[in-house]
């Protein structure tokens, strides 16, 4: 399972949307919602994202929604998997 990046990225209330970059899978610049977020990773700059059947590499500097609403959806995760960071 590779990873797409995505840039200029925003969170939805299960998901995430934002435009690929790198992909094998969708054409370069496809805007895409992803299916629901089952797990997520952050490491102060970067979040990796996953849902059922892939991986997205999201940057901090590339969010464009509610600063407030990355800082929950952050938090979120980091309770589910006991406030760690690890990889996924």
């Amino acid at each position: 399972m590779g990873t797409t990046k995505l840039k200029r990225w925003t969170i939805h209330e299960e998901s995430i949307s934002g435009y690929v970059s790198g992909s094998d899978r969708y054409r370069e610049g496809a805007y895409i919602k992803t299916s629901r977020v089952v797990a997520a990773a952050y490491d102060g700059k970067v979040l990796l994202v996953r849902t059922r059947n892939s991986v997205y590499e999201c940057a901090e500097a590339d969010y464009v929604g509610d600063p407030e609403q990355l800082l929950i959806f952050i938090r979120i995760f980091a309770e589910d998997q006991g406030g760690s960071t690890t990889v996924l």
